[in-house]
């Protein structure tokens, strides 16, 4: 039994300025670990394109995040064993995330939830980013960068009361103590414009609500 990974990128990689891991080999990512690495929640695989021909990851990637103060997420390249940080989900007490089908090739999305048991919590995050860009101009597409998980092209606005009632679940999740479900990623037509629709299912009444991500 050992680690999953043989080397560790921190989220200063540059392939110019700082192209090195930050440990390399047993003993160094071991000794990292234990000076860098909090508690890691439960996590995520994904294998390539997991929605079809070009929609997903590039690569066969397991993600999983931090479950303490200020945690950060990792994205694990399992065929060479190597984990790279993923700075641009942020910090937060992650407890997992979920890749989601945008129904493109060219972006990925992700959901985000952490665990924060003081009320009122925080809400479910929403990535989306552009796959192979090279977003820093280091002249390299580096693993983050074509899997779409660095220099988010879209973030999330603002939650909109809607009317509308959902009809195609796919998820479902806990907030706060109530169920909710969640529909696929859409791009409407001819526009740069995401939608993701969400909804909690109370005791009493159903309520939708409307998310929209614009570039």
């Amino acid at each position: 039994m050992g680690y999953a990974y043989d080397s560790i990128y921190d989220g200063t990689y540059h392939a110019v300025n700082n192209p090195f891991p930050v440990a390399s080999g047993t003993m160094e990512v071991g000794n990292y670990g234990n000076v860098n690495f909090d508690r890691f929640c439960s996590g995520t695989s994904y294998e390539v394109n997991s929605f079809g021909s070009d929609r997903g990851f590039v690569d066969c990637l397991y993600l999983t995040g931090e479950e303490a103060s200020g945690g950060k997420f990792y994205a694990l390249n399992q065929n060479i064993r190597a984990l790279w940080e993923v700075p641009d989900f942020g910090q937060a007490p992650w407890e997992n995330g979920a890749l989601i089908d945008t129904g493109i090739t060219t972006h990925v999305a992700f959901i985000l939830m952490s665990d924060t048991s003081s009320s009122p919590g925080e809400p479910i995050r929403l990535y989306i980013g552009e796959k192979g860009v090279d977003s820093n101009s280091d002249g390299e597409v580096d693993l983050l960068e074509r899997n779409g998980l660095k220099a988010a092209r879209y973030s999330i606005s603002a939650l909109i009361q809607a009317s509308a009632k959902p009809i195609f679940p796919m998820v479902r999740l806990r907030e706060h103590g109530q169920r909710t479900s969640m529909t696929h990623l859409e791009k409407r037509k001819n526009s740069k414009t995401f939608i993701l629709i969400l909804w909690t299912v109370p005791k009493s009444f159903l309520r939708t609500r409307q998310t929209a991500f614009i570039a």
